[in-house]
């Protein structure tokens, strides 16, 4: 499958479905498309992304040597929203190794405080930021001071319940 090609012209659904079908169980595979997308342009990164967070639920495995590269583009403040959303969907399903623990609560400490982001990006920085902290309890108030705080502002309604979902974990001391 010419990857590339694939992502430069369509972004839709089917073609979703026909990566993540091609992906299959082959983590070769997933690595070829980790790497199209890495070396293409916005389009072809915002366009595989979809996919990539699909075949990376399904297969987690298959994204133990990308990780660094996911928290790299996190990071990045010049990506679509796309990116943002589809790299944050994987860590709802997806436990977030140790040793990255600290750089992705970080990076969605970040997201939950960023009013200009759309709604699915903040409400999965937020849960993935209340799986962390069911792993790692000390981190409650941190997430407690930050939802309390958010929740003094109006927030769209995604926000607010994700935010009250927040209080309510840390206030039970998880």
């Amino acid at each position: 499958m010419n990857l590339e090609a694939h992502l430069q012209k369509n972004g839709g659904r089917a073609n979703v479905d026909a990566i993540v079908n091609w992906i299959g169980d082959n983590p070769a595979h997933f690595n070829q498309l980790m790497q199209v997308i890495k070396q293409g342009n916005a389009t072809v990164m915002q366009h595989g992304v979809w996919p990539l967070s699909y075949a990376a639920i399904a297969h987690p495995k298959f994204l133990k040597k990308h990780l660094p590269q996911l928290l790299t583009w996190l990071g990045e403040p010049h990506h679509h929203d796309a990116v943002y959303r589809n790299i944050l969907k994987i860590f709802t399903e997806v436990e977030v190794p140790e040793i990255h623990a600290a750089p992705m609560f970080d990076a969605c400490m970040a997201f939950a405080q960023a009013e200009h982001r759309p709604v699915a990006i903040r409400a999965y920085a937020l849960m993935i930021l209340m799986n962390l902290v069911k792993r790692w309890p000390e981190l409650g108030h941190e997430l407690h001071l930050l939802a309390a705080e958010l929740l003094k502002l109006p927030q769209p309604s995604g926000v607010a319940v994700t935010l009250k979902r927040c209080i309510a974990l840390t206030q039970k001391g998880v």
